[in-house]
């Protein structure tokens, strides 16, 4: 996942820079406690470009580096050179490679841009949005890349400066719109994109944020899971559970339409969570996925 985050200078506008760094901290924490050693996570801030390709937060080093991208008291760009950003932020998801070394597929992994802006692009709306459509239109050898738009401005009258439409025909050509949506409903919870409208209230700005974070965190999350056999494996004795951010858990069951099945009966090499389980899976972005598989003794 890279976030691309807006810092042009209207950020510092009803304290929405205040908002945006609170909620990415929180965020950056909450992956880092969670050990998630499979989500990686970069940042790329523009119009100054300052940008770190994804990595694991579990890394120190790496965690430092976007805590210290985000933790700055105001926003010091510009413009709103977005198209620009977009077309970089693109080619920094493309180049990323899990490290095999950990079990990780790179053509399984699950590549995704996060914009979150209050700006009208200075560099042609219709060029981001092309951009989105052909990165989710991807054929292989590159992988599909997934763009959620995260605006916040006035809605949905929108400004001089900020257009709620654009971001939601942005997240449509993404591949992230809500189905059934609408780029020019005037309700905030029928629009494509995800609408933070700022107020006097930072607090409440912050929160809406943390909660659009998370429920993008929760969409990016897989429900395959790959495993290899020896020849104690037990295939018969399975159990899959989810933990949800409070640490109750919730038992997964075997079922090829609501809970877990094998991918291949006959020669599997992953457990694979369909239907209501995989929906379970995707909305528990602080918790985590066990599968335990057994061991038949020697003989």
């Amino acid at each position: 996942m890279e976030f691309l985050v807006d810092e042009s200078v209207s950020m510092r506008d009803l304290n929405k820079w205040k908002a945006a760094r609170e909620a990415l901290l929180a965020m950056f924490a909450d992956i880092r406690a969670d050990a998630d050693q499979a989500t990686f996570v970069g940042i790329y801030l523009y119009p100054k470009n300052d940008k770190l390709p994804p990595r694991s937060l579990v890394d120190a080093a790496h965690y430092d580096d976007v805590v210290r991208a985000v933790n700055v008291g105001s926003p010091s760009g510009s413009h709103t050179p977005t198209a620009a950003a977009l077309e970089s932020a693109y080619r920094i998801v493309e180049e990323f490679r899990p490290p095999t070394d950990a079990g990780f597929f790179s053509d399984e992994t699950k590549r995704v841009v996060v914009l979150f802006s209050d700006g009208r692009p200075t560099d042609g709306p219709e060029r981001c949005q092309r951009l989105a459509a052909e990165r989710y239109n991807s054929v292989p050898p590159k992988d599909p890349i997934r763009t959620f738009a995260i605006g916040i401005g006035p809605f949905p009258q929108g400004g001089a400066a900020y257009d709620p439409v654009f971001m939601s025909r942005l997240a449509q050509n993404g591949g992230t719109a809500r189905a059934g949506c609408d780029p020019r409903a005037t309700d905030p919870m029928e629009v494509c994109h995800y609408q933070i409208t700022p107020g006097a209230d930072v607090e409440a700005t912050t929160n809406a944020l943390t909660a659009a974070f998370d429920e993008i965190r929760a969409l990016s999350a897989s429900c395959e899971f790959h495993f290899k056999t020896n020849p104690f494996t037990d295939l018969r004795d399975v159990t899959v559970t989810v933990t949800d951010a409070d640490g109750n858990v919730t038992p997964i069951p075997k079922d090829d339409t609501d809970g877990w099945s094998f991918d291949e009966p006959a020669n599997p090499s992953k457990i694979v969570l369909r239907g209501r389980s995989c929906s379970v899976t995707t909305g528990a972005p602080s918790g985590r996925v066990d599968v335990v598989i057994g061991c038949r003794p020697p003989n």
